[in-house]
């Protein structure tokens, strides 16, 4: 009798574990921030976050999210099914592919990531941590209501319902609890959790060298995480940068605090090269230039394999407009961190201004190395190959622009535009006395 209640008690307990699905799964608690080392996942862009949330939480768990940007805006009605389909089952891969809008056929951009996160079911709350200069009882429950309907990242029913106590507003979006924390008032987090920090966290505190020197920026948000204890399944990490979203300037600071988490000692005995960097752009501010330059150039010689040292030196190279060896500069920055090739898009911009379109074309075709993907680079490429009249370079470009296939909710115009551009390709028709010049 006893042997047979004892099988019908696991037995039942067997039904309940398998009723109540994925809430079942033991999760284990990660390492704790900043005080045990750990291994961050970094990427580019924020939506490329996505399938990494989902890989570490096997259940609904809440996602804290340290940006200067909620990343919540709406996903239409005609996109959500397609969205939902590509955060239930896509790969990391798919999510590079579809989730910028520089790709032919994007179904999302960074903008978007977490309400893309919500349409899967991926997350059962979301704590935003939001930059902030004020003293959280300067917060304004109205004004904040207000900015994020005009944003359009909560309806206004939701806005309305928000509460503000203590640092931190209270509500719900998309039917799911929503906390905004002010970055003194960080709560303490239940259950399991994925922790994301975009680089554009930092910039938002950054108020300027002299008020808020950018390192102490940056080991007064790690003292803060550290005060938390929390230990999260995941930490993911973005730039934000190869789309402009924050200045490549500031990209060594995302580098940096991804090395202290790995290694907390170094939040505590700061690296040479950062203390050089530090005191290199305080100087910056007191006219200081030659030391500046100096300081900039010593740093890259000494640290060969940091693409950021690279990468400073090449734009105080750069200021001084010694363009030649700042290109030979931006080239070892990129080749140590590819991330920094976005820099000759940059500088074809500025090409272009100064209306020289065969140097725009060259540091296009640079930048193409590093991010092939985006087609808007041979796009531009063969807009400047016809303004030289170089046809038959341009018209290989235009064949494969040609057969992409471009999303109509994103990019509606451009198989009108590059059709255009290939009809003048095929049959260009220069005003009288200009010469077409083939390759």
């Amino acid at each position: 009798m006893h042997r047979f209640l004892l099988l019908l008690f696991c037995f039942s307990t067997l039904l309940v574990a398998c009723d109540s699905g994925k809430q079942t799964v033991p999760v284990k608690p990660g390492p704790q921030v900043l005080t045990e080392p750990l291994q961050p996942v970094v990427m580019e862009l924020p939506s490329e976050a996505v399938p990494v949330w989902r890989e570490a939480l096997p259940q609904k768990g809440t996602l804290v999210l340290m940006s200067i940007h909620p990343f919540l805006q709406p996903i239409e009605a005609e996109r959500a099914d397609a969205v939902k389909k590509l955060v239930v089952s896509g790969t990391r891969e798919d999510f590079w592919k579809r989730g910028s809008f520089y790709r032919a056929d994007p179904l999302l951009v960074p903008t978007e990531a977490v309400s893309a996160a919500l349409l899967g079911g991926l997350f059962k709350e979301i704590v935003w941590v939001f930059p902030n200069s004020v003293e959280p009882e300067q917060l304004s429950l109205e004004t904040f209501r207000k900015q994020l309907v005009e944003a359009k990242f909560l309806t206004g029913d939701e806005s309305g319902k928000l509460t503000l106590a203590n640092g931190v507003f209270t509500g719900t979006v998309r039917g799911v609890p929503f906390r905004a924390v002010h970055p003194k008032t960080l709560p303490r987090i239940d259950g399991p959790f994925a922790l994301h920090v975009d680089l554009g966290y930092f910039r938002g505190l950054y108020q300027g060298e002299v008020k808020t020197p950018i390192y102490d920026v940056l080991h007064a948000a790690c003292q803060a995480l550290k005060t938390t204890s929390w230990r999260p399944q995941i930490v993911t990490l973005s730039y934000s940068t190869i789309e402009g979203t924050v200045s490549h300037d500031v990209r060594f600071l995302l580098s940096n605090f991804a090395d202290i988490l790995r290694d907390p000692k170094l939040l505590e005995q700061m690296p040479a090269s950062w203390a050089k960097r530090g005191e290199a752009m305080y100087s910056a501010n007191f006219f200081l230039d030659q030391k500046v330059r100096e300081m900039y150039q010593q740093n890259a010689a000494d640290n060969p394999k940091d693409a950021a040292a690279q990468y400073d030196y090449y734009k105080s190279l750069f200021e001084q407009k010694k363009i030649d060896e700042a290109l030979k500069q931006i080239d070892m920055a990129a080749a140590l961190d590819p991330g920094y090739g976005a820099a000759y898009l940059e500088l074809a911009q500025i090409a272009e201004t100064d209306k020289n379109p065969q140097i725009a074309e060259e540091l296009l075709t640079k930048g193409g190395n590093f991010f092939a993907i985006n087609p808007f680079i041979d796009y531009y490429r063969a807009q400047f190959l016809l303004q030289m009249g170089r046809i038959d370079e341009a018209s290989p470009l235009l064949e494969r622009l040609e057969k992409l296939p471009w999303s109509q909710h994103y990019h509606p115009q451009m198989p009108k535009g590059i059709r255009q551009m290939a009809d003048y390709a095929r049959n260009p028709q220069p005003p009288q006395g200009t010469p077409v010049k083939k390759g």
